[in-house]
């Protein structure tokens, strides 16, 4: 190779990569458009880029030389400090000889047996850790082909991608919540009304079909009274979904420790889980710090959460139903850094079932009101966007997705409570102490 090559690889590099930028494709397609540039300039068998999300990176993605690593895109494994503190304030790569023997690489990554050597490139936006470049290698050259000045700038164009392209959707998202706010303003007020007009008659039916149940009817005619009667449960849990969603509460937000109400949340839906063979499995440190949020609120969470997993299992032939329920704290999470400038900290709560998963088609709409992928008569499209609704309430974030395994993941963000807010008192813990009353 001539000396001039390099230099005009590196040309043909950058110009791509501002081709890239400069005709504003979505963000994978311009990470993709760099992973392969990066790819053939350094003669790597497999280019990966993560990105952070809240305590866990997300591979984001992937590309590879015959023969190279496969690695899944979406793909999420916990940042260990280890890993923070390995890249933090660097700029120059990291070079990890020997994966195999290194326990800043995840468990996963280890087992591609065609990679033993990574160079892992930080991606800095704005002084701030956003995610890293990793470059893997079969074993690495003794003379690498690829200059890391070069790789270095490469890998700051990438995080100027990413900064731009979350900028660019924040304010679309921005845009879109003012519009749907204003949608949902006037449509609040028309559904509170007709929700109360509703109550009414339904009240009456329910109480006629309840009269009609202890008349001792024939067994034909009692099953119709009694289907009579689900109708109107179900009519009424709409009335009162519909009511949620189209009051704006204030909410009493105060410390809530997260593993007592996650606790509470599966008591009260013990039965069902048990009826429905689902096995329940919880990692959520008693030692967790207290939350921000109003203890109801965070129950109509955490309630509408295990329900939709519910439901979806129980249409689901899968080899086990479980329902996985995580939390962590995580520094620096999706939601940026309080004005002081200070790291924030949220507490990440994940809500995973071994359903058929969400649909790439309904994934968009998962949060709008009155969607819902159940079939006609069996879903009212509520729970879930009045789950968007209460973590907006409380300053938190929620998104959906599938696990690499299949299923639903539902992760909320919400904020760690202040000394101010466990100073203050929980008004749902002292409404339930009162009801107590004395022993």
């Amino acid at each position: 190779m001539s000396p001039a090559r390099p230099a005009q690889d590196a040309v043909a590099a950058f110009a791509d990569v501002a081709s890239a930028l400069a005709e504003s494709l979505e963000l994978p397609e311009v990470l993709h458009r760099i992973a392969s540039t990066v790819l053939a300039l350094s003669r790597a068998d497999g280019v990966s880029v993560l990105l952070r999300r809240g305590g866990e990176a997300e591979l984001v993605a992937h590309e590879r030389s015959a023969g190279g690593p496969r690695v899944r895109p979406g793909y999420r494994f916990p940042v260990r400090p280890e890993v923070l503190a390995a890249l933090d304030r660097r700029r120059d790569p990291l070079v990890i000889l020997g994966i195999q023997d290194s326990p800043l690489v995840p468990e996963e990554i280890r087992k591609q047996q065609v990679v033993r050597d990574i160079v892992v490139v930080p991606l800095r936006a704005e002084q701030e850790l956003i995610g890293a470049m990793s470059l893997a290698y079969r074993e690495l050259p003794e003379r690498w082909p690829l200059d890391p000045a070069l790789l270095t700038a490469l890998a700051d164009h990438m995080a100027v991608a990413v900064r731009t392209a979350q900028l660019r959707g924040e304010a679309q998202r921005s845009s879109e919540q003012l519009q749907q706010s204003e949608k949902l303003s006037a449509l609040g007020r028309l559904i509170a009304r007709v929700a109360h007009e509703l109550n009414k008659p339904l009240t009456t039916v329910r109480l006629i079909a309840e009269m009609l149940e202890a008349d001792g009817l024939p067994p034909a005619a009692l099953e119709q009274v009694r289907a009579i009667s689900r109708e109107m449960e179900r009519a009424s849990a709409i009335v009162a979904d519909l009511l949620l969603l189209a009051r704006k509460r204030t909410a009493k937000l105060a410390a809530v420790p997260l593993a007592e109400a996650v606790r509470e949340a599966i008591a009260d839906h013990g039965r069902e889980l048990v009826a429905a063979g689902v096995r329940v499995a919880l990692d959520v440190p008693a030692d967790l710090p207290a939350v921000r949020a109003d203890r109801r609120g965070l129950g109509h969470i955490l309630s509408n959460l295990i329900v939709n997993a519910l439901q979806a299992m129980e249409k689901y032939d899968a080899r086990e139903r479980r329902l996985t329920i995580r939390a962590q704290v995580a520094r620096g999470a999706a939601g940026g850094s309080p004005p002081g400038g200070a790291p924030s900290e949220r507490v990440i709560l994940t809500v995973a079932d071994t359903g058929p998963g969400i649909s790439a088609d309904a994934l968009p709409h998962i949060f709008e009101p009155f969607f819902t992928t159940k079939p006609a008569g069996e879903g009212t499209g509520m729970g879930l966007a009045i789950v968007k609704e209460i973590v907006d309430e409380h300053g938190g974030e929620v998104e959906a997705g599938n696990g690499p395994a299949g299923g639903a993941i539902f992760r909320i963000a919400l904020p760690i409570a202040t000394a101010a807010d466990a100073a203050a008192p929980d008004p749902a813990a002292q409404a339930g102490a009162a009801g107590a009353g004395p022993a």
